[in-house]
């Protein structure tokens, strides 16, 4: 019954091991960049660098379940409890850090993409007001919520395509100031220089803005596959310590081989049976005297 479960075990996490990291990598880096901007230090791609990490421990789930696979198909070689234990406490701490990731990256994608402040997201902003419905209404001065048309350029302010990657780059910071004092002349402006312009790099990698947004879908996948990861992590973990509970369970006499015990009972009379016949008969001798 252990082998099985370990069987069960092995398969799923070795399905679940190739799914990630081949989905994973096949987004970062085949269809997006892990970084866009100028200064990645400065503008960090933190729900790129979630993923990356999850794809470093499914890559270790890949492993140990091909070497499980291994073991169960060696006739030879025994299964143990102890080893079952470990894996199961592996697979905790893997529950735990993908259910930490998870929350940290619902969590932060809520608070940066639903931020309408100045220092917001511009999409936020203007979504506050109107509803993006298709890529031209991408177009607008996020500083300037009167100027919304983007086919009426004689409101006397910039305007700025905020589906374009680079207009969220610091590097273009001065484009952003440009558009946020453009407007001072019909009094709604403010005069601001670069060190008073917001960081929008979060923006930008957590997909923020929907239809503005190419990395929108793609935050809602890895949001998807973190809660899976979650669940499958709780269920390995599960199948782990079943196992190495079953495996404990048919060694009573601490035989941590994972030999069970009526093996054990089974081979003992053969063996006294082969130490009586090996040892020399102990029968009286009968002496006779003439």
């Amino acid at each position: 019954m252990s082998t099985q479960i370990i069987k069960i075990h092995s398969y799923i996490g070795l399905a679940y091991g190739l799914w990630v990291v081949c989905t994973n990598l096949s987004y970062l880096p085949i269809l997006f960049k892990l970084n866009v901007f100028s200064d990645p230090a400065l503008q960090p791609n933190i729900p790129g660098i979630y993923s990356l990490v999850e794809s470093g421990i499914a890559f270790f789930v890949l492993l140990i379940s091909v070497i499980e696979i291994i073991r169960t198909m060696t006739s030879s070689v025994k299964q143990v409890a102890s080893i079952q234990w470990v894996v199961g406490t592996i697979y905790a701490l893997f529950f735990i850090a993908q259910l930490v990731f998870s929350i940290i990256r619902t969590k932060a994608r809520e608070d940066i993409c639903n931020d309408t402040s100045f220092t917001g997201c511009p999409v936020a902003r203007y979504e506050s007001v109107y509803t993006v419905s298709s890529v031209r209404n991408c177009v607008f001065n996020a500083y300037d919520l009167n100027n919304i048309n983007n086919l009426d350029i004689d409101g006397g302010t910039e305007l700025i395509d905020w589906s374009e990657w680079s207009n969220y780059d610091y590097a273009n910071v001065d484009v952003l100031v440009t558009a946020a004092n453009s407007n001072g002349a019909n009094g709604t402006g403010i005069d601001v220089d670069a060190a008073a312009m917001p960081l929008l790099h979060d923006c930008w990698y957590y997909g923020c803005g929907g239809i503005c947004n190419p990395r929108h879908n793609l935050n809602n996948v890895w949001i998807r596959n973190g809660y899976i990861g979650i669940a499958i992590y709780l269920l390995m973990t599960v199948l782990a310590y079943t196992a190495g509970s079953k495996l404990s369970s048919s060694s009573p006499l601490g035989d941590s081989s994972g030999r069970s015990a009526s093996d054990a009972v089974s081979r003992e009379p053969t063996s006294l049976l082969k130490k009586s016949r090996d040892s020399p008969s102990r029968r009286p001798r009968v002496t006779f005297r003439i």
